[in-house]
């Protein structure tokens, strides 16, 4: 019997080593995708406000709001992902179906439109692949990782691949 209870212990420090959480994530839907971000990068998410345009930007900047006395640039992940976005080309814009997340990374903050929240989820060693996954496809910086997730595969947006990205267009 006591023979048993070792192995029992045994086996749930086994289960605790491999259920080790990497990070935990949320994720969300563009369109039809899911994207994830990690939530240390995520300052808050808030209901779409009107994005007041600035003249003379790149077109990925969608424009400005003021979120508690603080200009925050809000951007379109759809058009630096390469696709069309609706809400380009307007001097104001308002829209009451998307969301902004409000992202951070170190002292900058940035918003993404986004159409809606998913989830928020563990991540885990056993079902994420890091960069070096990625890089064998493509060299594209603007993702840390792949989240396997009920069979999909989700990639994790790098918010310091996105600032540099960002930072690099005129």
């Amino acid at each position: 019997m006591e023979k048993n209870i070792i192995n029992r212990r045994v086996d749930e420090e086994e289960i605790k080593v491999v259920e080790k959480v990497l990070f935990n994530a949320i994720l969300f839907k563009l369109e039809k995708n899911l994207f994830a971000v990690n939530i240390e990068n995520l300052q808050e998410i808030i209901f779409f406000r009107t994005i007041y345009k600035v003249p003379g930007t790149n077109e990925t900047l969608l424009g400005v709001i003021n979120l508690r006395g603080n200009i925050i640039p809000v951007f379109s992940l759809k058009l630096i992902l390469g696709s069309e976005d609706n809400l380009v080309g307007k001097n104001k814009i308002y829209e009451d179906e998307k969301l902004i997340m409000i992202l951070r990374n170190k002292k900058d903050i940035l918003g993404l439109v986004v159409d809606s929240i998913y989830k928020n989820i563990a991540v885990k060693e056993e079902n994420y692949r890091s960069q070096e996954l990625i890089n064998n496809w493509v060299k594209n910086y603007l993702f840390d990782g792949v989240i396997l997730y009920e069979g999909r595969e989700i990639f994790t947006l790098s918010v310091e691949g996105l600032l540099n990205y960002i930072f690099s267009i005129k």
